[in-house]
């Protein structure tokens, strides 16, 4: 979604006369996209005939716009990037010799001294408070 607002705000910055069949083909939009766009005042038609011109008018495409444009209910259910990356790869990393940091998901982690029991630490105060006293 991100790429085709971004590609039509290039399209219309480029050649604002590009009709709204072109414009629609090449971003890849729907119909009901470009109207929601034209509705929230992103995009603007200057023009009523055959020569009518399109212009963007609204802020840079990005994350926010789309998650007010599909809605916030769209991305409960879709995982955040680093929940993505931490259930791939089971990242962790050495603080010192004998201490171990494992990120557990983008809310908690787990520091576990020479494969000894794990302690999970879910407030970012308390962490550095931990590692504070490590180094």
């Amino acid at each position: 979604m991100l790429h085709s607002l971004l590609k039509a705000r290039t399209i219309l910055n480029k050649d604002p006369k590009t009709n709204q069949a072109e414009l629609l083909k090449q971003s890849g939009l729907s119909r009901d996209e470009l109207f929601y766009l034209v509705d929230k005042k992103i995009i603007e038609k200057r023009g009523r005939t055959k020569g009518s011109e399109w212009h963007w008018v609204g802020a840079k495409p990005d994350y926010a716009m789309i998650q007010e444009f599909m809605g916030v209910n769209s991305f409960q259910d879709t995982p955040s990037i680093l929940d993505v990356v931490v259930d791939k790869f089971d990242l962790s990393m050495k603080i010192n010799d004998n201490i171990t940091l494992r990120l557990i998901s983008d809310k908690s982690v787990g520091l576990r001294r020479n494969e000894g029991e794990e302690v999970v630490v879910s407030d970012p105060v308390k962490l550095k408070e931990i590692l504070s006293l490590i180094s």
